[in-house]
């Protein structure tokens, strides 16, 4: 083996070593069981160390304290029992919308048994799932908001312990409670806090700064956060923002869930801005026409705007995170897990990407020659890898304009190029297992020379002939994030 190749692989794997060194945990926030088995084999690869498994919900309905609790499928107890991670605790979050909210409306209130009611209900739950798995070894209180009684928080944490001495307690403050004199106290109670490094800025008019988080502020927050000198875990965004402003650009949708590939795609947006070398990618579309969404109707000038959260950006901010000379951190939660394919949000696989630095991944395409005559063919572009990045042309086909004689295709757009001499096909988002059919053409006299153009962050142009295709098909190789 060459020399400087060996030392190359062998510097590659102490970097993922290093990665995957580091203490994982994540959020499984959806309110019913979810977890497939492709994405706990991902988990286990991480290793992911803690599982943070959403259980129920507290809420007032009809003036009533009520604990709407995780929706169980009949084989739920047989699932439950097979997240064989090292350690599972079950959550716990609070309705605190108003002043008539569960928070501020019945747990702040004195004299109304909230501490007591909370208490008891998480405990209830997290021994009858002990004795279904007994990877459970703890409990995390979720309250958060502006309706927060620190005090009132305190006596629910020492509650807690009181009836469930054996259970490790942690919670999820917000970010900004480190500068709460109060807060401190809640803090040292707790085994572990979770402060939540997200949700930075969503702006309420279009001009206004689109972040779910900051790495230039997550560098400052987090150390600001080691020195209260409590064991820590560092809450990290995997989901994106997608906002819907109106054509006046005020804040109309505020979690517009849709895909970027999708609006990609879609006639009635255009791509005003992105900033494709940034891992942290902030995107705008613009609509051109009227259209409606979520049943509600919207003018020409609306727009969407992202700020996309992708596999280099997640390993963006852990790179942040390692650079940091921290004494009390015990890892990173990531908020939260994607079940597979679900807009917006990373699943495991991407996860496990992103923590081990691997956040490029291969880009195949098939190109095959499919005639119809001995002089008349059409051309067949299968995406055998991953995704192009979407906000931009995933692949542009040059063609001489002689040789077309077709007037359809699978492509997004036809342009006529270099003075009506090049067709160009242009497919703003090839996705993964797609194919594209190009129109029909035609043989002619002279070699006929196909330009092709990955445009997925990187520009990679390859030059394929007919008889290249007569041999067999060929695979374009490039990378995309």
């Amino acid at each position: 083996m060459n020399y400087q190749y060996f030392l190359w692989v062998f510097s590659i794997l102490i970097l993922i070593q290093t990665a995957f060194a580091n203490t994982y945990y994540i959020w499984h926030w959806q309110m019913r069981h979810q977890i497939d088995d492709q994405t706990l084999a991902e988990l286990k690869e991480i290793p992911i160390q803690g599982l943070f498994y959403r259980m129920g919900h507290f809420e007032l309905r009809e003036k009533s304290p009520f604990l709407d609790r995780l929706k169980k499928h009949e084989s739920f107890l047989k699932d439950f029992k097979r997240l064989t991670f090292p350690e599972i605790q079950v959550v716990y979050t609070f309705e605190n919308s108003s002043n008539h909210g569960f928070v501020r409306g019945y747990l702040n209130q004195p004299n109304k048994g909230g501490v007591e009611f909370v208490a008891r209900s998480m405990v209830e739950d997290f021994e009858m799932l002990r004795a279904v798995n007994p990877s459970v070894s703890g409990i995390q209180i979720d309250l958060e908001g502006p309706g927060v009684d620190f005090s009132v928080f305190l006596q629910l944490i020492q509650k807690v312990k009181k009836l469930a001495p054996h259970a490790k307690i942690s919670i999820t403050p917000m970010s900004s409670w480190h500068k709460r004199k109060d807060f401190l106290a809640v803090a040292q109670a707790s085994d572990l806090v979770v402060p939540m490094f997200y949700d930075f800025h969503r702006g309420k008019k279009v001009e206004d700064p689109l972040k779910v988080t900051d790495i230039s502020w997550l560098k400052r927050i987090v150390s600001e956060w080691d020195s209260l000198k409590v064991p820590m875990l560092i809450g990290l965004p995997t989901y994106s923002y997608c906002v819907l402003y109106d054509h006046q650009g005020v804040q109309a949708v505020p979690w517009a869930v849709t895909s970027p590939e999708s609006i990609s795609d879609n006639p009635v947006w255009k791509l005003i801005s992105d900033n494709p070398q940034s891992a942290d990618r902030v995107l705008l579309w613009r609509a051109q026409k009227d259209f409606s969404f979520q049943r509600q109707p919207f003018k020409k000038g609306s727009s969407m705007k992202y700020n996309f959260v992708s596999s280099a950006s997640l390993n963006a901010y852990l790179q942040a995170i390692q650079s940091l000379p921290l004494k009390n951190n015990h890892g990173i939660a990531f908020f939260r897990l994607g079940y597979l394919n679900e807009p917006l949000v990373l699943d495991a696989r991407r996860i496990r990407r992103s923590i081990a630095n691997q956040p490029l991944a291969k880009l195949e395409i098939k190109v095959t020659r499919l005639a119809v005559s001995q002089t008349e063919f059409f051309l067949v572009f299968s995406n055998q890898g991953e995704p192009t990045w979407f906000g931009g042309e995933g692949l542009r086909v040059q063609i001489p304009k002689s040789r077309v004689i077709g007037d359809s295709s699978d492509f997004d757009q036809h342009k006529i190029e270099d003075h009506g001499k090049t067709m160009e096909l242009v497919e703003e988002y090839f996705d993964a297992g797609e194919t594209l059919i190009s129109p029909r053409l035609q043989e002619g006299p002279e070699k006929l020379d196909i330009r092709v153009h990955l445009l997925d962050g990187k520009v990679r142009i390859f030059h394929i002939s007919t008889a290249d295709l007569n041999k067999d098909s060929i695979i374009l190789g490039g990378e995309t994030r």
